[in-house]
């Protein structure tokens, strides 16, 4: 299909109609909002880190790596995001999360890009965000080869997305468009080192939050109505979820726990 590009860079999702769809998602005037607010938590010992002896490019990985891939502080949990399911219309995403294209059939797709960076054999954060069909810019500024492979993570298993090699000397910057079927994170492993690792959560509607270093987060503008809150972290299973209610003008409080 023929899509025709329109002002990319300053046009964004706040000033569409209101009846604009989003990859599945329509923008909505929401009239009695409601907000949740909580922590997310830990139950059990604090894992410890894993370390790895890096075996290739150490001149610039390093000689040993440690990955703290279960962060703990006080009970709080780091590194998570939590989020609405399945919530069909409401709020406009941020204009700093995405900006659009609009195709000929006048639906919207997203068109900004995240990016990754591949610096000194590190994705960054552990965790990051991308909205469902944006594309993600994959870029290596190491002198040495990485090959990043996704996954698609679907409860207790995983499906290969796609391997892009990336050689120092080519392919320096490579996009990828983000579309998971089933799930709704999914994991980043570098194939030449292995401790090379990270996750993101890949978002369906703009109803989620990246938790802050305490564990708590806020959603803000929700339809009044009956949900369920799921939380979502790359490495540990058994993800918790509850059933809420969200009362028109009032902040409902929704505590979600992990345990070891």
């Amino acid at each position: 299909m023929k899509k025709t590009r329109l002002a990319l860079t300053s046009f964004v999702i706040s000033t569409l109609p209101l009846s604009a769809s989003v990859y599945g998602y329509e923008v909505v005037e929401v009239k009695n909002p409601g907000t949740i607010t909580g922590q997310v938590t830990f139950s059990g010992d604090d894992p410890a880190p894993v370390k790895f002896m890096v075996a290739k490019d150490v001149e610039v990985c390093g000689k040993t790596r440690e990955v703290d891939f279960v962060k703990v502080n006080n009970g709080a949990l780091t590194d998570v995001a939590v989020y609405l399911e399945n919530v069909q219309a409401g709020k406009p995403y941020l204009q700093e999360e995405i900006q659009l294209e609009i195709q000929t059939d006048k639906t919207v797709q997203p068109a900004k890009m995240a990016s990754i960076e591949q610096k000194k054999c590190d994705y960054g954060s552990l965790l990051s965000v991308i909205i469902q069909g944006e594309k993600l810019e994959i870029i290596n500024t190491d002198s040495v080869a990485h090959k990043m492979h996704a996954y698609e993570m679907m409860g207790n298993t995983k499906k290969t997305m796609f391997g892009i090699s990336q050689p120092p000397e080519l392919n320096r910057v490579v996009t990828q468009e983000i579309a998971l079927k089933k799930g709704v994170g999914m994991k980043m492993q570098c194939d030449q080192h292995e401790f090379m690792q990270g996750f993101m959560f890949v978002a369906k509607n703009p109803y989620y939050a990246l938790v802050a270093e305490d564990g708590t987060f806020t959603i803000e503008e929700i339809p009044a109505g009956k949900y369920t809150m799921k939380a979502w972290h790359g490495k540990l299973k058994n993800h918790p979820q509850v059933d809420v209610s969200v009362e028109a003008w009032k902040t409902t409080v929704v505590n979600l726990d992990y345990q070891k």
